[in-house]
């Protein structure tokens, strides 16, 4: 963040050179964002202090920090047309054990306007021959239709989850899929995804 010799020696613990603006990028998972500084061309890793809060890509967004050039953070929430788009939602058929279902995604967010952006979605009886497909969803009226803002690409099945970031019990099964939101989805719209098995 263009620290100099007297800022670095100077034993205060806020100093003004901890926050800066940067360049939103995507969302990662976990409450971890990827921003861009000025001058910079590599991307950082940084948390919000909003939890799952995501922005629209190429916003500025303003990064602190209470200990120097470490543990920064996005501080504050983003403005009326400058959000992301609102966490995946699940949907829960009640059906039986035997019937396919998604448990939970990772990362539980993505962002409009941003193509191909991986999710892994954790599930159970989910079948890897034929290989599952999957779609997104939204209610009209009295029933479930295709979402129009939300595309789901051909998934990959995950053979081994413990090459993933993520935990799962010996029965459930994870995919990968691309997932592209438009940005005509509106802010606080909510992607349901759900098997499609005939």
């Amino acid at each position: 963040m263009g620290r100099t010799l007297k800022t670095v020696l100077d034993r205060r613990r806020r100093k003004h050179a901890d926050v800066g603006q940067a360049e939103y990028i995507q969302p990662v998972g976990g409450g971890l964002h990827l921003v861009r500084y000025p001058g910079c061309t590599q991307t950082r890793t940084v948390s919000t202090t909003r939890g799952s809060t995501t922005f629209r890509p190429g916003s500025a967004v303003l990064v602190g920090s209470f200990s120097g050039d470490r543990q920064q953070s996005i501080l504050g929430v983003p403005p009326p047309g400058l959000k992301g788009t609102a966490a995946f939602s699940l949907l829960d058929l009640t059906l039986s054990d035997s019937q396919p279902n998604i448990i939970r995604t990772s990362p539980i967010t993505v962002t409009v306007g941003f193509p191909n952006q991986l999710v892994y979605l954790i599930g159970m009886n989910l079948l890897e021959d034929p290989l599952d497909t999957f779609g997104a969803v939204v209610i009209d009226g009295q029933s479930w239709i295709a979402d129009p803002d939300v595309t789901i690409h051909t998934p990959i099945w995950i053979a081994d989850p413990s090459t993933i970031p993520l935990t799962v019990t010996p029965l459930q099964k994870v995919v990968s899929v691309l997932v592209d939101v438009a940005v005509t989805a509106a802010v606080g719209h909510f992607p349901i995804i759900r098997v499609e098995r005939s």
